[in-house]
């Protein structure tokens, strides 16, 4: 038995150089610590890109990060129809409160205090107990 590896013969393929190829293959070879075969193989890998595995880590890569994009892009959805809502409500407080003379509306980008939440909040307990015919009037 052969301690020698048997090499396929599809794995075989002469090649032949152009003059003067040959000698900056074996340079280049040299320069890159490599033997001449593998300056080869590494320059025709190069001329291909990347190998399949790679490009389909790639493309898991990309679908990944759509999808982050896509759930991102959705919860921006939600929190800006949640914004809306709130902007909405403290619109109608707004109003309740013009209507009911306890002072001018108050600008939409005032920050809620504690002294004006009391406030709204308060009136909105009148309003309630008005509504189900608990307070006198």
């Amino acid at each position: 038995m052969s301690k020698n590896p048997v090499i396929q013969p599809q794995d075989k393929y002469v090649l032949r150089l152009p003059d003067g190829m040959r000698d900056r293959l074996k340079m280049a070879a040299e320069l890159n610590s490599r033997s001449m075969n593998a300056e080869i193989i590494e320059r025709v890998r190069y001329t291909f890109g990347p190998v399949d595995e790679e490009m389909e880590a790639l493309a898991l890569q990309v679908r990944e990060r759509d999808e982050q994009i896509s759930e991102l892009k959705s919860q921006i959805a939600a929190a800006e129809g949640a914004r809306d809502e709130l902007r909405a409500e403290n619109f109608a407080l707004q109003e309740l409160l013009k209507k009911q003379h306890e002072g001018p509306p108050i600008a939409s980008d005032t920050a809620l205090t504690s002294e004006l939440f009391d406030k709204v909040f308060s009136h909105l307990v009148r309003l309630e107990q008005k509504i189900d015919g608990k307070q006198e009037t």
